[in-house]
């Protein structure tokens, strides 16, 4: 098992739910406490989706847009970051810094 990758995974959870949130980029995402969320496993990937209390990731490019996270999609690669609303965001573990 790859202990660098089980510490990362615990350090982006752990700020998520800080008051900044995890950023990447120009993107972040913020969970409160009191989360509420199902985990399913399908074919090669586990998604988590959320209930209530919905996490909120914020995209900063030419203007701040503040969206509600409906759930999150981890593959063997990557992953999918579903959005209430909007188009869902892909990305790869590799861009994750």
């Amino acid at each position: 098992m790859n202990e660098g990758l089980i510490k990362t995974g615990h350090d982006i959870i752990e700020k998520m739910f800080s008051d900044d949130g995890f950023s990447n980029g120009s993107f972040s995402i913020r969970c409160v406490s009191g989360l509420n969320l199902s985990i399913e496993k399908a074919r090669d990937e586990v998604k988590f989706i959320f209930k209530e209390n919905c996490p909120t990731a914020t995209i900063s490019k030419f203007i701040k847009l503040s969206v509600k996270v409906t759930g999150i999609s981890l593959g063997k690669d990557g992953g999918t970051i579903m959005i209430d609303n909007f188009p869902d965001i892909s990305f790869k573990y590799e861009w994750i810094k």
